[in-house]
Formats: C-alpha cells, structure tokens, sequence
C-alpha cells in the first residue's frame, strides 16, 4: 500500500547493467507461480493496482492500462509484463518496459494480503531478469514515489541508487521529476537509519 501520509516526492534510481547480469531470480513463495502476461490479465492487473491505491478505482485503472500498455503493444506485454500468481490468481506483477529505448521497471505491485513475505522482491527479479535477454548490456531506472518507501529500500537491495545527477536522470527518459533532495528528507523521517546511510553512499 502506498503510505500517503508523508509528502510525495518523485524518485529517479538507477541499477548499472554489471549488477542486474547477477540477478537470479529464485523461485517464488510455496504455492505461488511466475508467468508473463497473457490475455485476461489486464484485468488482474487493474485490481493488483488499485488494491495498493494507484488508482482510484479499477475501471480507472484498466482503461489506463488499456489505453497505454494493451492497445499500443499487446505481444509486447507477453514478453515485458510479469505476474506472480497464487491458485492461478495474480497477485503480485512488474513490467520490464523501456521509454525512448531506455529500459526501466513499471508497476511493480504486490496485493497488500500477500505483501511482506518475498513476494515483491520475487516478481522485481523476475521482471528484472527479462532484461538480459530483451536489452543486454543496458543499465536500468526506476521511477517511484516516497510514498512507496519500501519498494524504494527493495529496488536498492537489487542495486538501484537514487540519482541526484541531472544528466544521467535525464537519460532515463526525463519523463518524470527528479525530486530526490527532496525525497531524501522524507525518507529520513520513515526508514532506518542504517538504511538511510546506505542510500547515501550509493548516490550517484
């Protein structure tokens, strides 16, 4: 869930391609499976999203889907767009998808009954692990908000680093702000100290 109770500050990270070639992704939860995106899904993954409050509610969140993801690169989905299933229900997803030729994950999503059990760090590896096959070799962003905070400490237990450089968050595909002083101060006040001196060392 997203902890809209703190200010929002936007996120840029940043995961060099050396650290991603060493992601193996393990197997899930007992009695969960991982799978790509096949028609049906876009369903499924309007309800994960608006069971964590990225959407208002999930016919908002399928015609965004729809007009953004299905419509414009359905066989597309089929090889970027991850699920992580329990009795064939998703319930947890992420996209490995790439904005002006830049790759960067979208939407990871765990619903919130499942969440703290190794389930979102599940599906990031796997989403994570499409890139060394669809773009060897490139470094990967992330675009996230201090209201997910913890998916902001699971991205950088996989090698992301918050980017403070104008120009290399620019080449991410300056889509979104890059408010990370800003996010810094957030963080401070909601994550351990140990992990906030983490985040610091690994500024780039």
């Amino acid at each position: 869930m997203l902890d809209k109770s703190i200010p929002e500050k936007s996120i840029i990270m940043k995961a060099p391609a050396s650290s991603i070639n060493k992601i193996c992704p393990k197997a899930p939860p007992e009695g969960c499976c991982i799978r790509l995106f096949k028609d049906g899904d876009e369903r499924h993954w309007a309800d994960i999203e608006t069971s964590v409050s990225e959407f208002v509610d999930k016919s908002m969140a399928l015609a965004y889907f729809m007009r953004d993801y299905y419509r414009p690169s359905p066989d597309m989905l089929k090889k970027r767009c991850v699920f992580i299933t329990k009795d064939d229900i998703p319930i947890a997803t992420a996209s490995a998808w790439e904005i002006n030729g830049q790759p960067s994950i979208h939407w990871l999503a765990v619903k919130p009954g499942y969440q703290h059990n190794g389930i979102g760090r599940a599906v990031l590896e796997a989403a994570l692990f499409l890139y060394k096959s669809l773009s060897p070799g490139k470094d990967i962003y992330v675009h996230t908000r201090t209201w997910s905070y913890k998916a902001v400490c699971l991205y950088h237990s996989l090698g992301f680093s918050m980017v403070m450089d104008e120009s290399i968050a620019k080449a991410g595909g300056g889509l979104h702000a890059n408010e990370n002083h800003e996010a810094l101060k957030v963080l401070k006040e909601v994550i351990s100290p140990q992990l906030y001196g983490e985040l610091i060392k690994t500024i780039i």
